[in-house]
């Protein structure tokens, strides 16, 4: 005998994995075999086999599909790369001679 427990995997468990809501589990299950009383409860190992083929199924055919376009899609070429723009130069400092002398101010009066 396995000194390991079977971990208990829940409806909810289930459901948040698969990106599901409780009630399409639920419903899932209905259809196949008894609806859990509530998504609490813990799955069968027949129950985990019966949801895992219905959702293999449904999905199946979308992901070989898009698989098989992307693998006959013409490869998109990498734009050219832009050459990086240039420093934002500082306008040059004006001589001295060239720039504005401060307006004198008038002395103060007492």
């Amino acid at each position: 005998m396995s000194s390991v427990a079977a971990a208990k995997y829940k409806v909810y468990d289930f459901a948040k994995d698969f990106d599901l809501s409780n009630n399409e589990v639920m419903d899932l299950l209905e259809k196949y075999s008894e609806r859990p009383k509530s998504h609490m409860v813990s799955l069968e190992s027949k129950q985990l086999d019966l949801l895992f083929e219905a959702v293999t199924r449904d999905r199946a055919g979308k992901g070989f599909d898009l698989y098989c376009e992307l693998l006959n899609a013409p490869k998109a070429k990498p734009a050219p790369a832009k050459p990086a723009p240039a420093p934002a130069q500082k306008p040059a400092a004006r001589p001295a001679a060239n720039r504005p002398q401060p307006a004198s101010k008038p002395a103060p009066s007492k």
